[in-house]
């Protein structure tokens, strides 16, 4: 198995060292040159969105988050919420080892967004990055929680690929609490669903993480037998980027067998590998292994020399830290900038909503009152047109009142002149018959009657009623210059709305002469013809 081995690696290390590289450069140019030459808005998001994600795997956080941001701000521009939630989701990875608090904010923000559109599977891809971030946290328990919640949703939907994801996840999760039959159980359940849809790549990964938990486990040969799997996949199918991983997997598994030659030379091709295609964790990883090795065997230089190689790459690591923390720390100030100005935004939105609120309000307010108001000001023109209507009231029933009185007057000093005059006729006729002695007292008598009747009883009448009416002969005269004062005296009993019988009586004439009266008066006021009563006519006046 060894001689295989060495012969693959030495191929690889000499015919195809090259290739990744290439390939990774040739990957980047294709997509620079499709965003630069798209016209499409949304297709141009996606193309920032991969180029994230290109610089991201190659470890450029600045240039990862530069096109992040720009997918970011050309859907905000857009109103495309899901080229934003992606976006979110990106700048959540590529903050989620340096700042945990920003990396949560974004992908709860992408969250919301995937809850809105109602987008189920943007809604496991969330879950999945809470859990990732909880267990980068060592929040293990909350982490298992999102990590189902993220499953359940994908096996309704039948999305194989990020089952399988999910499974290794779950299975990362129980390795890290030491539950290592949990965590067989979900990597062969995300190799099994792997290998049955072809997941090549993703079943080289299963693979070397069971044969590293079989090793751990004590199962030494199925520990092998899935390392033997994961590099013929890789092989096969030309997974590169992986073999200094399996090879340093091969050089920790030979070292804790005692095995040192065979740990010397796999830690040493993943070293050179790892050197040549710039992967500096596993160059860690290897010069970390072959110190202990040197060490246990006894050779003491190569040890020392490796242990300064380990102590120039971490310099070098950490120096890339220090700047890709830099950058970090510039990328932070700036997303903390963009949530002031944010809340800033908010803060005056809803300050504006209150204002408008208050401004209803207070609209609201000033018309209940001007309503308010109307109503009293109806209420109280009513009012005053009911008073009105009752003075109009009272003073036409005491108009009438006055009208009747007036009636009842002339008519009493009428009959009462009328009894005088003929108590002085009965008297006068009758003196002749009486004594001498009682003639002088007859004429006292008949003098007495004389003097107590009243002669000016059209005048006390008219006086009274143009007390009562002021303005009725100047008006109908005024109207009517022709009439007589037989017939203004006519139109004055009328006004009282006295009958032709209570006039005939007044005037001392028969029924039909009044009736002729009023039959020229209707003439002369021009009420021939109509159906105007005299009576509705002259109460006008």
């Amino acid at each position: 198995m060894i001689t295989t081995a060495k012969l693959r690696i030495l191929v690889l290390m000499l015919i195809l060292s090259n290739t990744v590289l290439v390939f990774s450069q040739n990957k980047e140019d294709s997509l620079l040159f499709k965003l630069a030459s798209t016209k499409k808005d949304t297709e141009k998001i996606y193309l920032l969105i991969d180029l994230s994600k290109f610089y991201n795997n190659s470890g450029d956080i600045s240039r990862a988050q530069g096109f992040a941001k720009q997918a970011l701000i050309l859907s905000n521009k857009l109103e495309y919420p899901l080229g934003k939630a992606k976006a979110d989701i990106l700048l959540s990875k590529i903050f989620n080892s340096f700042d945990a608090e920003i990396a949560q904010n974004y992908i709860l923000e992408s969250l919301d967004i995937a809850k809105t559109l109602r987008d189920s599977l943007l809604i496991a891809d969330c879950y999945n990055m809470i859990g990732i971030i909880s267990n980068e946290k060592q929040q293990y328990e909350e982490s298992l929680e999102y990590y189902h919640k993220s499953l359940g949703i994908m096996q309704r939907a039948n999305d194989t690929l990020s089952i399988s994801k999910v499974y290794n996840n779950i299975g990362v999760v129980y390795g890290h609490i030491l539950e290592d039959s949990m965590a067989l159980v979900y990597f062969l359940k995300a190799a099994e669903l792997n290998k049955k849809y072809k997941l090549y790549l993703w079943n080289t990964i299963n693979y070397v993480n069971i044969g590293r938990l079989m090793f751990r486990m004590d199962s030494i040969d199925k520990a092998f037998e899935y390392y033997k799997l994961a590099e013929e996949m890789m092989f096969k199918y030309n997974y590169l980027l992986s073999i200094p991983w399996l090879c340093n997997n091969y050089s920790y598994s030979y070292f804790n067998m005692g095995e040192y030659e065979k740990a010397i030379f796999y830690a040493d091709s993943s070293y050179n590998y790892s050197k040549h295609i710039k992967n500096n964790t596993t160059q860690i990883t290897a010069l970390s292994l072959l110190k202990d090795i040197y060490t246990k065997t006894g050779r003491v230089e190569k040890a020392l020399d490796c242990a300064n190689k380990l102590l120039m790459l971490k310099d070098t690591v950490h120096d890339k830290e220090k700047e890709d923390k830099i950058k970090l720390m510039e990328l932070k100030f700036e997303y903390e900038k963009e949530q002031r100005i944010k809340d800033l935004k908010t803060r005056n939105k809803v300050l504006r909503l209150w204002l408008v609120i208050g401004g209803l309000f207070i609209t609201v307010f000033l018309l209940y009152i001007l309503l308010r108001l109307q109503q009293v000001k109806v209420r109280h023109a009513k009012l005053n047109r009911e008073i009105l209507a009752l003075e109009k009231e009272n003073l036409n029933k005491e108009l009438d009142l006055k009208n009747r009185e007036l009636t009842s007057k002339i008519i009493s000093l009428i009959n009462i002149s009328e009894v005088i005059d003929d108590i002085i006729m009965k008297l006068t006729q009758s003196g002749l018959n009486f004594k001498k002695e009682n003639q002088s007292l007859i004429q006292e008598l008949v003098s007495g009657l004389r003097t107590y009747k009243k002669t000016d009883i059209w005048q006390e009448f008219e006086q009274t009623f143009i007390t009562i009416h002021p303005e009725f002969y100047k008006k109908l005269q005024t109207d009517f210059p022709e009439l007589t004062n037989k017939e203004l005296r006519l139109c004055a009993f009328l006004k009282l709305n006295m009958s032709s019988k209570e006039i005939s009586n007044i005037m001392h004439i028969n029924i039909n002469s009044v009736e002729t009266a009023r039959t020229r008066l209707r003439k002369k006021l021009n009420l021939t013809g109509t159906d105007i009563s005299l009576y509705t006519f002259i109460a006008k006046y």
